[in-house]
């Protein structure tokens, strides 16, 4: 369990009950969805990353950056397992990874 002040709601998205719950799923979800009495904001923040060149290049970089860095993590999980398994050493593993000696033997000792 992870203790950072963070808790988690899952939420069926498909279920309309009319609740305020059920009115934002619609916001999150539905493409052309924009309820800006009950969720200005939201709504406000949707429309610019749908609507406008500026958001929708914002949102593309933003997309972009997950991809590499969950490229990059799987990376140093592949490099973590294969030093586990005696395929490379943690040299090699952290030259390979671009991480420092001391910072890959942080990741291979929290895997």
């Amino acid at each position: 369990m992870v203790s950072n002040g963070m808790e988690e709601v899952y939420v069926n998205a498909a279920v309309d009950d009319k609740s305020d719950v059920a009115k934002l799923m619609k916001v999150f979800t539905e493409d052309n969805t924009y309820n800006d009495v009950k969720f200005p904001i939201t709504s406000e923040i949707k429309r610019r990353f749908k609507t406008t060149e500026e958001g929708v290049s914002e949102m593309c970089e933003v997309i972009e950056r997950n991809r590499a860095e969950a490229a990059a993590s799987a990376a140093i999980e592949l490099l973590v397992s294969l030093v586990k398994k005696g395929k490379l050493t943690i040299e090699e593993a952290a030259e390979e990874s671009g991480l420092s000696l001391s910072d890959f033997t942080k990741k291979l000792s929290m895997a």
